[in-house]
C-alpha cells in the first residue's frame, strides 16, 4: 500500500512537535526517531525556545531529510514552545516529542490505529520498560490522583485541543502544564 493509501486507511495525518532548549546533544536522535516511523509524519516542527545553542539546533534541523521545519522564538518555556508548534501545524493529530526523548519505529502506526475510534481525543503509551504498567483504561478520577501520562508518548486529536485549549503558559505551571492539559481533555 502506498504511503498516501496508508494515511487514508488510518484516517488521519499527524504532526510532531519538538520543543528544543539546550537540545543540541539529543535533538538529532529525537528527530531521527520521528522521521523514521513506519508511518511517517506529515510534518515535524522543531520550536527553538530561545536556546543558547540555537545555531547548533538550526544546523541539526537543516541536516535532516523530511517534512521538517524550524521555528525560533524568544524563550517562553515548554508550554509556549509546544503551543507555537500546535498553531503552526495543520495536521489532524498532534504528537509531542521532547528533544531528549525518542520513539520506537512503530509508535505512531500503533497509536493511530487506536485513534480510529471517533471519540478518542488523547492516546498515550508506556514511556519505557522501567515505568509501571499502564492501566487498561484511565478515567478522570485515576488521572486526578496523579499524572500517569508521559508527554513524549502522547498524541492528541486536533479537535480535542480545539475544545480543551492548548498548554497553559502560566509560569506557575512549569512542570505540570502537560498534566493540566490532560485533565482538561
Amino acid at each position: 500500500m502506498s504511503e498516501q493509501g496508508e494515511r487514508t486507511a488510518l484516517q488521519d495525518d499527524y504532526a510532531v512537535i519538538v520543543p528544543a532548549y539546550n537540545a543540541a546533544m539529543t535533538l538529532k536522535r529525537a528527530l531521527d526517531s520521528a522521521l523514521t516511523q513506519t508511518l511517517p509524519p506529515a510534518e515535524v516542527i522543531v520550536v527553538d525556545d530561545g536556546s543558547p545553542d540555537r545555531e547548533d539546533i538550526a544546523s541539526i534541523t537543516a541536516g535532516c531529510i523530511g517534512p521538517i521545519r524550524l521555528i525560533q522564538q524568544a524563550n517562553a518555556g515548554p508550554a509556549a514552545a509546544r503551543n507555537t508548534g500546535i498553531i503552526a501545524s495543520s495536521s489532524s493529530w498532534i504528537a509531542f516529542l521532547d528533544a531528549d526523548d525518542s520513539w520506537l519505529p512503530d509508535k505512531m502506526r500503533s497509536q493511530l490505529e487506536v485513534g480510529r475510534e471517533g471519540d478518542v481525543g488523547l492516546i498515550h503509551a508506556r514511556a519505557g520498560e522501567d515505568r509501571e504498567p499502564l492501566l487498561l483504561s484511565l478515567d478522570f478520577e485515576q488521572l486526578w490522583e496523579r499524572n500517569r501520562i508521559c508527554t513524549s508518548t502522547v498524541i492528541v486529536r486536533r479537535s480535542a485541543l480545539d475544545q480543551a485549549g492548548t498548554f497553559d503558559v502560566d509560569p506557575l505551571l512549569v512542570g505540570a502544564e502537560d498534566y493540566n492539559l490532560w485533565l482538561r481533555i
